[in-house]
């Protein structure tokens, strides 16, 4: 760019090109015409003592690149509403088949194989005698019989419809964790015990616990009598045989595995499993009356009533 072709920013004295409307660097409007401006002369070097002026943009503008379209992706059709629709669909199914499966496998654990819910040193021991009671979740999972076998009582589509949308509520409940109300067979002992001793109430053990876990101290509190079991080698086969005085096994330092229900701040436990000192399980069990949470147990009325709906279908016809 020589001089007779540039025109010289009257704000910042940078060279532009003589027909240049606005500055190239401080964006200066040039209102005025070229022949009223400044003559254009070659920009002068710049100073140490030039003083640094801010410009309107920090880095020029960079030029809009020029692409070209491929002429099957301006003529392709879009894609039909039922194409997408079925998408839609496909994805859906994915979500609801993944969460029946993780569901299904949550309340199937949950009756049959429970995992471990802490782990730790007991640090203290609280045994008491309190009476025996008769748990709310006992008292709706027996209701549950009555109004699921009531819903025999429907037409057939609205019957399985009916069955299929709460078997569809407890696998959710299942899935996102929400297991509340757990009770055991203690509950039954408890009415059977009011019974025999006409309509006095009975006592149970209550063993409360404090165990170090790595999470940090876990109040843990087991209703019922332990039964002791443990693991031996009888003519050469491992066997699990019962041993006396289980109520005393346990005592303070011990290392234990515990299975339980979590009641908010504590753990219900039944189960508890002795640990060696490096943390290796020592085939010793103490077990309690199991606990189930009623979101699990719904399922055995509800298959029982499901089974006997679809016999009952098949009778009929």
């Amino acid at each position: 760019m020589n001089a007779q072709s540039t025109l010289l920013c009257p704000t910042c004295h940078t060279p532009n090109r003589a027909n240049a409307r606005f500055c190239v660097k401080c964006g200066t409007r040039f209102t005025q015409p070229a022949s009223a401006m400044s003559p254009p002369v070659a920009a002068p070097p710049a100073s140490p003592q030039t003083p640094a002026l801010t410009p309107m943009f920090a880095q020029p503008a960079a030029a809009v690149p020029q692409v070209s379209v491929p002429p099957q992706a301006i003529n392709a059709p879009r894609a039909s509403f039922g194409k997408r629709a079925l998408q839609i669909l496909e994805r859906v199914g994915y979500f609801i088949g993944r969460g029946l499966t993780l569901g299904g496998r949550a309340a199937y654990a949950d009756l049959f194989n429970p995992s471990e819910r802490a782990r730790g040193q007991v640090l203290t021991i609280d045994r008491q005698m309190i009476p025996a009671r008769v748990e709310l979740g006992f008292i709706l999972w027996c209701l549950a019989w009555i109004a699921f076998g009531l819903l025999l009582l429907l037409p057939s589509v609205w019957g399985i419809a009916s069955f299929a949308l709460i078997f569809l509520v407890l696998l959710a409940l299942s899935l996102t964790g929400w297991r509340f109300l757990g009770f055991s067979r203690s509950s039954a002992n408890a009415i059977f015990q009011f019974m025999r001793r006409r309509f006095k109430r009975g006592a149970q053990l209550e063993t409360r616990l404090t165990v170090n876990t790595p999470q940090g101290h876990k109040t843990v509190f087991v209703r019922g009598e332990f039964q002791g079991t443990m693991q031996q080698v009888v003519n050469g086969k491992n066997k699990i045989v019962a041993f006396n005085d289980a109520n005393k096994t346990l005592a303070v330092n011990h290392l234990v595995r515990v299975w339980g229900l979590n009641q908010g701040k504590t753990l219900r436990a039944w189960k508890l499993e002795f640990l060696e000192v490096n943390g290796t399980p020592a085939r010793v069990w103490l077990t309690a009356p199991r606990v189930v949470p009623l979101t699990a147990a719904l399922f055995i009325p509800l298959v029982f009533w499901f089974i006997i709906r679809i016999v009952l279908l098949f009778v009929s016809r």
